[in-house]
């Protein structure tokens, strides 16, 4: 009889030999019935749905990072053209030169999130060596990982706006220093 019942539920097999009769014989039986098949039909429509919303994760994570190597690539040809004296590393110079002329690398800033303003601190920062030239990846691969985590992007303009506060406000403080020390 459990056999029996469990083909009829699971495969749809003979429903009226099995279900008829004993709902013929018991009425209120429709309700278990009824009950039954709309839960495996529910199980087996979230196993598809589930399969189908997996391939969609997938393919929006391949276009990600198909989105994220064309960057790079386009980032990487861009700034190799930047190295006008073709010795494999940036200057501030050239950098500067660059973000005064080249709207497509003021575009590429931009998809970044980043302002050309920039440039000067966001050398400074990748310049861990200090040795004023930057490697053309040693370049790129923190702008790609900051493209990557969006709250890196925040962090590092973040850094580069307090900075830029501090500059600031050290200029009137070293003049009041001045005054001071002139008036005494």
């Amino acid at each position: 009889a459990g056999l029996y019942l469990f083909t009829t539920l699971v495969a749809g097999d003979d429903w009226s030999s099995c279900a008829v009769p004993i709902i013929e014989h018991s009425p209120a039986s429709w309700l278990f019935f009824a009950l039954a098949l709309v839960t495996i039909q529910l199980g087996f429509l979230n196993l598809v749905l589930a399969v189908i919303v997996d391939r969609a994760a997938e393919a929006r994570e391949s276009a990600k990072g198909d989105k994220e190597r064309e960057l790079f690539e386009g980032l990487f040809r861009m700034v190799k053209g930047l190295d006008k004296d073709g010795n494999g590393q940036l200057s501030l110079q050239e950098l500067r030169a660059v973000q005064e002329n080249d709207a497509e690398f003021k575009s590429v800033l931009g998809q970044l999130g980043l302002d050309g303003h920039d440039v000067d601190k966001l050398f400074e920062l990748m310049d861990t060596d200090g040795s004023g030239r930057l490697g053309i990846t040693e370049f790129i691969e923190p702008l790609m990982t900051a493209y990557k985590q969006h709250p890196a992007v925040h962090s590092m303009k973040t850094q580069l706006r307090l900075e830029k506060i501090h500059f600031e406000l050290g200029r009137p403080i070293a003049q009041a220093s001045r005054l001071r020390q002139a008036v005494m």
